[in-house]
């Protein structure tokens, strides 16, 4: 079972320091567990943070002395679990930022596995994973010493060696110092902190404390309890109110709605964003929230004894969160693919579990996935009163659009010509009609309380996916597939119903122009203005690195594996 993440509500107590004080901080573990792996302390007075792995020991000082001489040596490197099983974390202390070479090699000499970067000046902490059974050597070459110590596994799997880096910690003066006195937190009397402890991969207790006196923190752990279907209805309403912030959000950035009485809009209006821009932030952000509780939701769904229901909760979730993976990776080219729960990081939806920024092909292939699930457990149509939310031509239609960017013309006919030839839906009689009963609809729902989505879209019904963009894809498949005969007469019926002149031949602007026709603020513009190459002629914007957005700062400053896109 995964690690379930549990919403944590702060009350903050402001106080104000008398003297300076500090405490020694301990941490056990009771209930379902007495283990405690790793702890995550945050200053909410002070808004740090800072990670322990380990059976390690918090110092809470009033003012962190520095980094004097450089001290290494094998009294400052543990290794717990020892012997591993299935993970063990590796710590040690580097006293000047230089480059660090993390080896695994077995009794013989040869290399398991290797890290190597630049560390910051502290007491940096590894994650090992992959070692099958036996005996090793952990060696650390250092600018100046080389310093090694043993490592016994017992894993019986033959996973993948690795060696990641989760944290470095900023110590202290070490010429006096012991193992527990080297990890600080600078504290100052009548902060207020918050303890997140871990044990497994599913059990996790807070404690929240003001301290007048060193202390032991206990944590609780007790199984999580969690309501699937409950929190799949949250993660609905949550996606609906997403769905209309990215509608809100394309119709800015392609400069289809203007804003002159929200100046928060202005950045995104004119081009300017930079990575500190909290509009993008929340594009972001929101999405990734919405990503780890389906995420939660497919986990516990492995408990559900009946497996059809299992399978379309899972393909539900799954399918949303296809969405946002597509919302994303469109916006901001390579992110972080993350399909487990959230782990022991601050602000998750942010660092992404520390996870390195996927390529767009793999991302690509992870919606693709999702949705391949989704198709297959998901009804053909529902209604409004069920439970279920999603269809399954909802689910081939974001598949659609995935391929169509991939420029997979024969996969992209397959799949529209699938949802065309399912009699579920037919055009409209009239082209612009956004209300929940029309016959083109394949998901959409009433308008939901969002007063920045009321203020500028005067739609009581919102349309997810249309009919009409599932003939636009098939059109242009059929085009780029050289049919243009089929493109012509399927873009000709769309002509029709505006009461306008069909064609009598067909090329690529008059496919593009019918797009531009059909969807004008319904969230895609941008996307089409892209694939067309139309940016510079519709919006005067030459520099070709704002075709994607800015990584969020807090993303880069919080997820060292990170890196900002080009240009900004």
């Amino acid at each position: 079972m995964q690690k379930i993440f549990t919403a944590l509500l702060l009350s903050i107590t402001f106080c104000f320091a008398t003297q300076a004080q500090n405490y020694k901080i301990t941490f056990s573990g009771t209930g379902e567990s007495t283990t405690v792996d790793s702890i995550r302390i945050l200053n909410i007075t002070q808004e740090t943070s800072i990670l322990l792995v380990g059976p390690e020991t918090l110092n809470l000082v009033q003012n962190i002395t520095g980094i004097s001489d450089l001290v290494t040596n094998e009294k400052f490197i543990t290794v717990y679990p020892n012997p591993m099983t299935q993970n063990a974390n590796l710590s040690f202390i580097t006293m000047q930022s230089s480059e660090v070479v993390v080896r695994i090699v077995d009794l013989a000499g040869k290399l398991i596995a290797i890290n190597k970067q630049t560390l910051k000046a502290g007491k940096s902490i590894y994650r090992i994973s992959g070692i099958k059974s036996g005996t090793y050597l952990i060696e650390i070459q250092l600018p100046n010493k080389e310093c090694s110590t043993k490592l016994i596994s017992t894993n019986g799997s033959n996973g993948i060696p690795e060696i990641q880096l989760l944290t470095t910690n900023i110590v202290t003066n070490l010429k006096s110092a012991t193992i527990e006195d080297l990890v600080e937190m600078q504290y100052n009397e009548g902060d207020n902190l918050l303890f997140i402890g871990y044990s497994g991969d599913n059990l996790i207790d807070s404690v929240e404390i003001v301290l007048t006196a060193d202390a032991n923190i206990e944590f609780n752990f007790e199984p999580p309890s969690v309501d699937i279907h409950s929190l799949l209805a949250q993660s609905y309403e949550d996606f609906k109110s997403y769905l209309e912030y990215s509608f809100l959000f394309d119709a800015a950035y392609s400069n289809k709605i203007n804003f002159p009485n929200d100046m928060t809009w202005g950045d995104i209006t004119h081009h300017t964003q930079n990575s500190t821009d909290s509009k993008l932030s929340a594009l972001w952000s929101d999405a990734y929230k919405i990503i780890y509780s389906v995420n939660s939701v497919i986990a516990n769904a492995e408990l559900i004894s009946n497996e059809a229901e299992k399978q379309l909760i899972i393909a539900q979730a799954k399918c949303i969160r296809a969405y946002l993976y597509y919302t994303l990776v469109f916006w901001f080219g390579d992110i972080p693919i993350d399909v487990e729960v959230i782990s022991d990081n601050i602000f998750p939806w942010f660092s992404v579990n520390n996870l390195p920024r996927s390529a767009v092909n793999d991302v690509y292939t992870q919606i693709i996935t999702d949705l391949e699930h989704s198709i297959n457990y998901l009804p053909q149509n529902i209604a409004q009163s069920e439970n279920i939310k999603l269809n399954k031509y909802f689910a081939a239609g974001i598949k659609a659009r995935t391929l169509i960017i991939q420029q997979k013309w024969d996969e992209l006919k397959d799949v529209t010509s699938q949802i065309i030839n399912s009699g579920q839906y037919t055009l409209s009689e009239n082209a612009d009609n956004f209300l929940s009963y029309s016959p083109e609809n394949i998901f959409g729902f009433d308008e939901v309380n969002n007063y920045a989505f009321k203020h500028y879209y005067d739609w009581l019904y919102v349309p997810a996916m249309r009919y009409t963009e599932i003939l636009l894809m098939n059109i242009e498949a059929n085009y780029q597939k050289g049919e243009t005969a089929t493109a012509m007469n399927l873009l000709n019926r769309l002509l029709i119903r505006r009461n306008l002149t069909p064609l009598s031949e067909i090329s690529l602007n008059d496919i593009y122009d019918q797009w531009k026709t059909e969807l004008k603020i319904e969230g895609s513009t941008f996307n089409y203005f892209k694939r067309f190459n139309k940016i510079q002629e519709e919006l005067a914007l030459y520099q070709a690195y704002k075709f994607l957005l800015p990584i969020p700062q807090l993303v880069i400053e919080l997820n060292p594996y990170a890196l900002q896109n080009p240009g900004y």
